[in-house]
């Protein structure tokens, strides 16, 4: 069942943005979503691989980090008839947001001079500039509750 919710909510995302006349019924296709999450399938058993690409904390692995992360962290933005305008966000892309977040203090902590990698290359943290202490640990308590 959890596949398939990912899998409309992430239709939904690329609807939502790519389509304006979705973007209009966004209402309608979240009560379809919850109406399928109130009648559940039965659980099945899934199998988890190991992905070195993203076990590594040295610059190598960054690119792949950020092509699982969306631009804007995965919020739905809706314009309200008097203007005003609201995010809506989908809790798998803040999930991925708040992993890298704890890779990337990971990777800080790690290199304190800034510079990780292959031997003889000098790398930057690509989101070490947003990576203060209250953002990580507001991450590191969000997955926690997931």
């Amino acid at each position: 069942m959890l596949p398939l919710v990912f899998g409309v909510l992430f239709f939904i995302l690329l609807s939502t943005i790519f389509h304006p006349q979705i973007r209009s019924n966004f209402s309608a296709m979240i009560s379809t979503v919850r109406s399928r999450a109130c009648n559940p399938e039965p659980a099945k058993m899934i199998s988890f691989s190991d992905y070195d690409e993203f076990q590594s904390i040295g610059s190598e692995a960054d690119q792949v980090w950020d092509n699982i992360v969306t631009p804007n962290g995965g919020y739905l933005y809706q314009t309200e008839s008097n203007g005003h305008r609201y995010g809506s966000g989908i809790s798998m892309f803040h999930q991925l947001h708040c992993l890298q977040m704890i890779r990337t203090k990971i990777q800080v902590l790690s290199f304190p001079n800034g510079s990780y990698g292959p031997p003889g290359t000098r790398q930057t943290h690509a989101h070490a500039h947003h990576v203060d202490d209250d953002h990580v640990m507001h991450c590191l308590d969000y997955v926690r509750q997931v």
